[in-house]
């Protein structure tokens, strides 16, 4: 049974990188020590400031069974007035074709640690596409785990979506969010685009919220630049920088399902490892058949 047990072994791991990184992924950063996009679509990150901490959600990491070493730590600290761009930590991801999603549907999806918190003008940028002299409204895409002063009135702690069309940012806000102090904990967020129903859907840990309909308007654009991450794009660099960690940061160019998520925990058997068991199930019988024939 030496070749059944390389069988399983075998569809196991397939069956766990695959359900990581396949065909819709355009983007995984994992943080571990470095900026490599695990996508194979070569989108490796430049890092401004920023340094690697052991200090991680947890391991093995959520649908891939992967261990988790390292996060990225970003050591800004938050004022009204934001610290001039050179004293700013964030990545940044040269253009590439693969990352224009805003037009399609996708899914954007990280675990964060947010080191300040609640109803305040601190804004956590996770991710935003644009170009750095062009104002807010030419971004292909927005996402933030905390909106913070970009909201001029009701509740700031809450995630957001930016779907801008040159003329507007076109926030869109989920009811999800971090108020009150901070926990300096780990927190799986995550926001998907369904283009054919217009629904976005915003995930915070173990809470989902679908609002029906809301990018139905707001078809987004491509703008063929630059990816910020952990940071707000300026005319020269970035400001607003989190203040916290960011790990596990994965952008895809369709709507996952709820099952298909990071924050999901791994299947005990993987569809791959029931087919590996069946088929050693097939051969253990039939090598007995066949022994018994023989005698």
């Amino acid at each position: 049974m030496n070749l059944c047990r390389v069988l399983l072994v075998l569809t196991f791991v397939s069956s766990c990188s695959a359900l990581v990184a396949d065909a819709s992924t355009v983007a995984y950063w994992k943080f571990d020590g470095g900026f490599l996009d695990l996508s194979g679509n070569g989108n490796t990150a430049v890092a401004t400031g920023t340094s690697f901490t052991n200090d991680v959600f947890g391991t093995p990491i959520p649908r891939t069974g992967g261990a988790n070493t390292h996060s990225l730590d970003l050591n800004n600290s938050f004022s009204f007035s934001p610290p001039a761009p050179a004293a700013i930590d964030y990545l940044s991801v040269p253009h590439d074709a693969s990352l224009d999603i805003a037009t399609g549907s996708f899914t954007i999806e990280a675990w964060v640690r947010l080191d300040e918190s609640g109803s305040d003008p601190a804004r956590y940028y996770i991710a935003q596409q644009k170009d750095g002299s062009s104002t807010d409204p030419f971004s292909s895409f927005i996402f933030m785990a905390k909106v913070g002063g970009v909201r001029s009135s009701g509740d700031q702690s809450v995630m957001g979506l930016g779907l801008p069309d040159e003329s507007s940012t076109n926030m869109i806000y989920s009811s999800l969010g971090f108020p009150g102090a901070t926990d300096n904990g780990w927190h799986y967020v995550s926001v998907a685009v369904d283009r054919p129903s217009g629904d976005v859907r915003f995930v915070l840990d173990d809470q989902v919220e679908i609002l029906s309909g809301a990018a139905l308007s707001l078809p987004g654009m491509n703008n063929g630049e630059t990816l910020y991450i952990g940071a707000h794009s300026t005319g020269s660099g970035a400001n607003h920088g989190f203040a916290g960690g960011i790990d596990e940061l994965r952008i895809s160019n369709t709507f996952l399902s709820e099952s298909q998520l990071l924050v999901v925990p791994e299947p005990a058997t993987p569809i791959a490892a029931v087919i590996g068991f069946f088929v050693c199930t097939l051969l253990f019988w039939y090598q007995r058949i066949a022994k018994h024939r023989h005698l």
